[in-house]
């Protein structure tokens, strides 16, 4: 039988901002075996901005995919703003996974905070349908996509509007699609992506 990864809200209690060491094991439980050794064998060699913004629409409770990509970036970034988006409001089971996983947070009214090893992470999480907020969107520096590409498909020109949403030199990260614009890619393993296209790349100045 295969791995089943299953999410769930307890109750859990914000300890503050605080550096731990993230229980491995626990995260292992939350992402696929073969997905994890993609991530683990995979180097993004890009200099990132100060505190760059991750947006990750359609992201459901998934907080420790775009967390562990960022650490293989060379230099790992020592901020990093996370702007994640769903149709369903996971706030307290991310908050359950984090700490499960050893992540002390600190909650704030819009947001909560934490360490991933180094890198201190803000995390906004809004509840909506990304169709309806494009114009909401801010800049963006690193655009991550993960399963979505049935969702996505339903809306009109949704590659070329995140497209023009990313800066120059900004880093496109999906599992699909991205192939007729002007990027530069990086190789990567392709069982990041389950659907065998994944495609990690930057955005050429125009």
């Amino acid at each position: 039988m295969g791995k089943v990864i299953t999410y769930s809200a307890q109750r859990v209690s914000a300890l503050g901002l605080s550096k731990t060491t993230p229980n491995i094991q626990n995260i292992t439980s939350y992402l696929f075996d073969e997905y994890l050794k993609a991530i683990q064998d995979t180097s993004i060699p890009i200099v990132l901005p100060q505190n760059p913004l991750l947006f990750y629409p359609g992201c459901g409770p998934d907080i420790l995919s775009p967390l562990m990509l960022l650490q293989r970036f060379s230099p790992i970034p020592k901020e990093v703003t996370l702007y994640f988006i769903d149709i369903t409001n996971y706030k307290k089971v991310i908050q359950t996974v984090l700490s499960d996983c050893n992540i002390s947070f600190e909650k704030h009214h819009d947001h909560l905070s934490f360490f991933f090893y180094e890198t201190l992470c803000h995390l906004y999480y809004y509840t909506g349908n990304i169709s309806k907020e494009f114009n909401n969107i801010p800049p963006i520096d690193i655009y991550f996509e993960k399963a979505f590409r049935i969702m996505r498909d339903e809306i009109f020109e949704y590659e070329k509007s995140i497209y023009e949403k990313i800066k120059n030199n900004g880093v496109l990260i999906s599992d699909t699609g991205f192939r007729n614009f002007n990027l530069k890619k990086i190789q990567v393993p392709n069982n990041l992506s389950s659907y065998g296209e994944m495609i990690v790349a930057t955005k050429s100045e125009s």
